[in-house]
């Protein structure tokens, strides 16, 4: 999840192009999804995306669920802050509030699930 910031860094210093923006708004979605497909709202250490082309499904059902599995031993978060940082850096590249929002659910899971009594 950290690549769609790297394609933002790139298009804000001039030497990334239009499909680099369009591949980072693409990934920056996919990260949220994967995050958002858990009950917890934080991402895995490790997803796996399904590609069987057996089952089709029309675009306006598809969910992240579908499209994306995660293995027990591979659901733990290790408060990783490349999808942040996307985030940060989509937003501030296309003042889209849509990246504000997906933050703040992040942040709020984030709050929810890690913070410990006493402090971090």
């Amino acid at each position: 999840c950290f690549l769609p910031g790297t394609l933002a860094l790139g298009v804000m210093s001039g030497v990334g192009t239009d499909d680099d923006l369009s591949m980072a708004e693409s990934l920056t979605e996919s990260c949220f999804k994967m995050y958002n497909s858990t009950a917890s709202g934080l991402g895995p250490e490790i997803a796996y995306f399904r590609q069987s082309t057996n089952d089709v499904i029309s675009e306006r059902q598809r969910t992240a669920s579908d499209d994306i599995y995660i293995k027990s031993q591979d659901a733990h978060y290790l408060l990783r802050p490349e999808l942040l940082e996307s985030l940060f850096y989509m937003f501030r590249l296309t003042r889209d509030d849509r990246y504000r929002r997906y933050a703040w659910q992040v942040f709020e899971a984030i709050e929810r699930h890690c913070k410990v009594r006493g402090g971090g």
